[in-house]
């Protein structure tokens, strides 16, 4: 995965780690590898919204939001934390819009 990111990904990317820090304090006892995982997880959340709109297909971002969670609760995450992870996305892009 590329490493460059454009100036609105750096800001949600940022927006949803201090998010995520917020909600769930105890990631900080977490070593620095966990955490970098939520940012590169937020920038692929990112890469398949961008996706979908380009192509005009929510099918792409809906069955790409189906395997995160079925990965994520495999893994005892529940699906609150990914709903949260979104809902901070929406809210950088719309404060971005305005």
């Amino acid at each position: 995965m590329d490493d460059v990111h454009s100036k609105g990904e750096d800001e949600t990317i940022h927006y949803v780690y201090s998010s995520f820090l917020r909600k769930c304090p105890m990631l900080l006892r977490h070593d620095q590898e966990k955490l970098d995982h939520i940012r590169k997880d937020t920038l692929y959340h990112i890469e398949h919204l961008e996706a979908a709109s380009e192509f005009k297909m929510d099918s792409i971002f809906l069955d790409y939001v189906r395997r995160t969670d079925s990965k994520l609760t495999s893994r005892g995450i529940k699906t609150e934390l990914l709903n949260d992870c979104f809902t901070w996305m929406k809210e950088v892009l719309r404060s971005n819009q305005q």
